[in-house]
C-alpha cells in the first residue's frame, strides 16, 4: 500500500508539466494586419482539449477549445480565419473578443474543471516578441525570447519545446518540422458580415449575417453577435442600425457554429445627407428629380418619397452615382405631385431627409428648381445641371434684371436668353413708337419750349433793349 502511494506521488510532477502550456504569443499580429493574431499551444501528452478555455484576466477574451493535441505536439489558435498564417492549418479559429493589447494582458490556461493549468502575467507588458518586425514571443527553456514566427514547429533557439519548469517536453525533433509548409485545406465555413460600405448619417442600416459551407450551402449559427463600433451591441442574424453622427466605424460580427466561435468585420464609413430634391414637375405625367451632391454613391433602398399624402419606396439595391441626378417618373412612383404643396424625401424609417416646398403656376414646359434654398420656377431639365427662367416679354426688363432671374446657382451663364431679351426689349419698345410713338411726351415738351421763351423774352424787355 505505502509503495502504491509513494508511486502516485512521485508520479505527480510527471503529471503536472504534461499538460498543455502556451508556448508562443503572436500578439502584436502580422504584417498582412495587426488584427491577424495567433497563440500555439505545447503538450508532452496527447489530450482532448474540448471545453478547456483560453483567457485574458480582464475578460477581453474568451476562447473555448475544440478538439484534441497529439502528443508532443502544436495545437494553433487563429483568430478570424484560417488565412492568418499562410500555409498553415489552423487547429481552431476563433475571435478573440477586443484582441490582444499590445501594452500586455494576463493569459490563463483552463482545463475542463475551471482549474488554472498555465498562466503568462504580461500585466507589465509583453517579455518578448517585436511589433515592428512581427517576431513573435517564444518558450525557450524558462524564459521567453523573440524570435521569426515558428507555428505548429519548435521554438527558435532549441533543439525542443519547453514546459513552463524549463523541462525538456521532447527530445526529438519531428522530421516533419523541416518538410516544406503544406497548404492548408479550403476553410469548412465562411461568415460574411456585409463588406464595407458608406452610409448616410441617420440612414438605417441593415446588416445580414450571410454563413456558408464548403460548397456555398447556407448554415445556420447558434449564436450571432454585432459590435456596431460605437459602444452598441446587436443580436441575430440580421439587424437594422442607423449612425447619428458622421465618422468612421468598425463592425464585428461573431457568430458560433458547432460550439466554434468566428469573426468577420465591416468597415461602415458615415458620411453627412448630400441627397436633395433639385426638381419637380406636378401634375399628370410629372417627376421628381434627386442629386446626389457628393463624392460617394450612395444606398437609398427603402428610403421614400411623398407628396404629403401619398408614398414611393424606392426597391432594393437602388443607388445614386456620385455627383449625379436620378429622376423619378410618375411611372415609376405612382405619385401625383400636386401643383403646390411639399414633396419630401424620407430615410427608411420615415424621418425627414430633404423637401422642396414650392407653389405657383408651372406651364407645360415648366417646373421648380431648387435654388439657393428655395423653390424657382424655370424651364423643365430632367437630369441636367440647368436652370433657365422664363423670360418676360416686358420693356422695362433689363439685362442685370433678366440675368438675376435665370442666373441662379447655375454655373454656365445662357448668354442666348439674354440677348433675346435685349431684343425683345428694344422690339417692344420700337413696337410703341419709343419717344416718338408718345404724344404726351412731346406736348410736354413743346409747353417747355414756350415757357422758356416766354421768360427771355420778359427778361430782355425789362433791360430796355428793345
Amino acid at each position: 500500500m505505502k509503495l502504491g502511494i509513494l508511486a502516485v506521488i512521485l508520479a505527480l510532477p510527471f503529471f503536472a508539466s504534461a499538460q498543455a502550456v502556451i508556448n508562443e504569443v503572436a500578439w502584436m499580429g502580422t504584417t498582412v494586419s495587426a488584427s491577424d493574431e495567433w497563440i500555439e499551444l505545447y503538450s508532452q501528452n496527447a489530450q482532448d482539449l474540448t471545453g478547456w478555455t483560453l483567457i485574458t484576466a480582464d475578460g477581453g477574451m474568451s476562447v473555448q477549445l475544440q478538439g484534441s493535441i497529439t502528443a508532443g505536439g502544436y495545437y494553433l489558435i487563429e483568430r478570424t480565419d484560417d488565412t492568418t498564417i499562410p500555409g498553415v492549418a489552423a487547429d481552431l479559429i476563433a475571435a478573440f473578443g477586443n484582441g490582444l493589447s499590445n501594452a500586455g494582458e494576463i493569459l490563463i490556461l483552463k482545463n475542463t474543471q475551471g482549474q488554472e493549468i498555465n498562466k503568462i502575467d504580461a500585466s507589465g507588458g509583453w517579455p518578448a516578441g517585436d511589433n515592428t518586425t512581427k517576431d513573435t514571443m517564444q518558450k525557450n527553456a524558462s524564459a521567453w525570447i523573440t524570435a521569426v514566427a515558428t507555428p505548429k514547429a519548435v521554438n527558435a533557439g532549441s533543439a525542443s519545446a519547453s514546459d513552463e519548469d524549463g523541462q525538456n517536453q521532447s527530445t526529438e525533433i519531428s522530421s516533419e518540422a523541416n518538410l516544406p509548409a503544406v497548404p492548408p485545406p479550403s476553410p469548412k465555413i465562411i461568415i460574411d458580415a456585409g463588406g464595407d460600405r458608406v452610409a448616410v448619417a441617420g440612414a438605417v442600416l441593415k446588416f445580414e449575417a450571410k454563413i456558408t459551407g464548403l460548397k456555398g450551402e447556407p448554415i445556420n449559427a447558434e449564436s450571432y453577435i454585432w459590435n456596431m463600433g460605437n459602444g452598441v451591441i446587436k443580436r441575430g442574424p440580421f439587424v437594422y442600425y442607423s449612425y447619428d453622427h458622421v465618422g468612421d466605424y468598425n463592425v464585428d460580427l461573431t457568430v458560433s457554429v458547432g460550439g466554434v466561435s468566428m469573426l468577420d468585420r465591416a468597415a461602415i464609413m458615415v458620411v453627412p445627407n448630400s441627397l436633395t430634391i433639385s426638381e419637380v414637375k406636378p401634375g399628370f405625367g410629372g417627376w421628381i428629380e434627386i442629386f446626389n451632391n457628393s463624392k460617394f454613391t450612395v444606398d437609398v433602398s427603402r428610403w421614400r418619397i411623398s407628396n404629403g399624402s401619398e408614398v414611393f419606396y424606392f426597391p432594393e439595391n437602388t443607388k445614386i452615382l456620385p455627383q449625379s441626378r436620378i429622376v423619378i417618373t410618375h411611372e415609376a412612383s405612382g405619385i401625383i405631385f400636386k401643383s403646390y404643396g411639399s414633396t419630401i424625401l424620407l430615410y427608411p424609417d420615415g424621418k425627414e431627409a430633404g423637401r422642396l416646398d414650392y407653389s405657383g403656376y408651372a406651364q407645360n414646359d415648366e417646373s421648380f428648381h431648387l435654388i439657393r434654398g428655395e423653390a424657382r420656377l424655370g424651364l423643365e431639365s430632367p437630369g441636367e445641371e440647368r436652370f433657365t427662367a422664363r423670360i418676360a416679354k416686358s420693356p422695362l426688363n433689363t439685362v442685370s434684371e433678366v440675368k438675376d432671374t435665370i442666373q441662379a446657382e447655375d454655373k454656365e451663364v445662357v448668354q442666348e436668353d439674354v440677348a433675346a431679351a435685349n431684343l425683345a426689349a428694344v422690339n417692344a419698345s420700337l413696337s410703341d413708337g419709343g419717344w416718338f410713338g408718345r404724344p404726351v411726351l412731346w406736348f410736354g415738351f413743346a409747353l417747355f419750349l414756350g415757357l422758356l421763351s416766354a421768360a427771355g423774352f420778359l427778361f430782355v424787355k425789362r433791360k430796355g433793349f428793345f
